[in-house]
């Protein structure tokens, strides 16, 4: 009975969250689509202070939807402390392997210098509910 709550929870937390999702539940409900958005999504935690994507960056194709916790949006102070400056300078090595899915952006953030005396600029904050994903994600024509 938890796991039937706990499932009905996140179809409520996505149709109230994730722009569309009510819609295309509307839809699967009247046997028009096949599975809820929420399907299409994993539940994971992250640390304090870890960086999901980077500016600049080409990433796997990923949609983030807060459930809990807050993300910061920042970009760096200097533009040569810019990851797309430096990987310019001294560029990604090949990725002979598909990317990994289960740990989005970790080929390149493994590449990036370590840069704690990076200066950065805060430039919004985003809470629960907000949702925000690579370029990647969004087809282009």
């Amino acid at each position: 009975a938890s796991l039937v709550k706990a499932g009905i929870e996140r179809l409520k937390f996505f149709d109230k969250h994730m722009p569309g999702a009510k819609e295309w539940g509307n839809q699967v409900a009247c046997g028009e689509r096949d599975k809820h958005p929420a399907c299409w999504f994993r539940e994971q935690t992250f640390e304090q202070g870890e960086k999901l994507l980077v500016e600049g960056i080409i990433a796997e194709p990923v949609i983030f939807l807060l459930r809990t916790g807050a993300v910061e949006l920042r970009r760096t102070w200097r533009p040569r402390d810019n990851p797309a400056w430096r990987l310019g300078l001294t560029p990604l090595v090949s990725n002979k392997h598909p990317p990994n899915l289960q740990h989005p952006g970790e080929y390149v953030r493994k590449q990036l210098r370590t840069g704690d005396d990076i200066a950065y600029i805060l430039c919004d904050t985003m809470d629960e509910g907000a949702s925000f994903c690579s370029l990647s994600a969004l087809p282009m024509p």
